[in-house]
């Protein structure tokens, strides 16, 4: 019997994309480029806000790469600030996560996004302390699809891989 469910976060328990593009296409106006579509945010997003400014900066036609390292550290202040910008969670999510609560399951949500954004966002949409485990991405963990990230919360939870739905 599974004890626990690990979720991503954007795109899996929020609908999110118009946050990243908000932030994104500020940032990237700022470097002269963008903005961008938000077919084009949904190809830059998924393993990393670090990934998301390259693909934008080279859609926008920095192929070498040369305003990345500013770029990415305006994109995190930006972001940092925008979070929650048109973020919702998908419908039947709320009652999802309230059925395997029932069921005793624990919940974790293990994501890309920096860390305390990824806090920021549940605690804004679920609350505080709703999920066992919120883990984003943070120095030093390899990001997703890395298993490191789901390592530490099995340990966290005392489990095994084969008594969570991941």
């Amino acid at each position: 019997m599974k004890k626990a469910a690990i979720f991503d976060l954007d795109g899996t328990l929020s609908d999110s994309i118009m946050s990243m593009k908000y932030s994104g296409d500020k940032t990237m106006a700022e470097f002269g480029y963008g903005p961008f579509s938000v077919q084009d945010y949904k190809y830059f997003v998924g393993d990393g806000a670090a990934n998301l400014v390259k693909r934008a900066l080279i859609k926008g036609g920095d192929t070498e790469l040369t305003h990345f390292e500013a770029a990415y550290a305006r994109y995190k202040e930006i972001f940092q600030a925008n979070c929650m910008y048109q973020v919702k969670p998908y419908e039947g999510i709320p009652e999802l996560l309230e059925e395997l609560k029932k069921r005793g399951m624990k919940i974790a949500v293990l994501s890309n996004k920096p860390h305390h954004a990824t806090v920021d966002v549940i605690e804004s949409l679920f609350g505080k302390g709703y999920f066992d485990v919120v883990q984003g991405q943070v120095d030093g963990v390899p990001i997703k699809p890395d298993p490191a990230g789901v390592f530490r919360i099995l340990d966290k939870f005392g489990l095994t891989a084969d008594e969570v739905l991941y």
